[in-house]
């Protein structure tokens, strides 16, 4: 596979339920994520959400949105990336973590008028998000 085939075949997320639709980084060195991914991926830095969205960016590839990178939530958090699968009913897929197994890391919540997550760890501790969109 070549660098322009990567590159050639972006597209907007998925909405299908059960399908990934996104990933972001969460990382304690927002500007420097920025300058080597762009390095690696050609990424370009993307919208800056402002204060109202604690500094998440939303870097762009042959100008579609690809990912997300912001600051850690928690100094006591590392770094690390998290996909987001698809779902049409949040609310019922975080019952299901639960009844399950898993843990809810961090509740259901409204993210301005896109849509609402939720990021849980399975049995194993595997962390991972959903994403409803609105």
């Amino acid at each position: 596979m070549t660098e322009a085939s990567i590159t050639e075949g972006v597209k907007a997320p998925s909405n299908a339920p059960g399908t990934n639709n996104w990933a972001d980084l969460s990382t304690s060195d927002v500007n420097g994520a920025l300058a080597f991914y762009g390095e690696l991926f050609g990424w370009a830095p993307g919208a800056d959400l402002g204060a109202d969205a604690g500094g998440y960016r939303m870097p762009t590839l042959n100008g579609a949105e690809i990912a997300g990178i912001g600051p850690l939530q928690q100094e006591s958090m590392p770094s690390m990336w998290c996909p987001y699968i698809a779902t049409d009913d949040i609310d019922a897929l975080a019952g299901r973590v639960t009844a399950n197994g898993g843990t809810i890391l961090m509740p259901v919540m409204d993210v301005m008028s896109s849509g609402r997550m939720v990021v849980f760890s399975d049995p194993q501790g595997a962390v991972i998000g959903a994403w409803q969109k609105k």
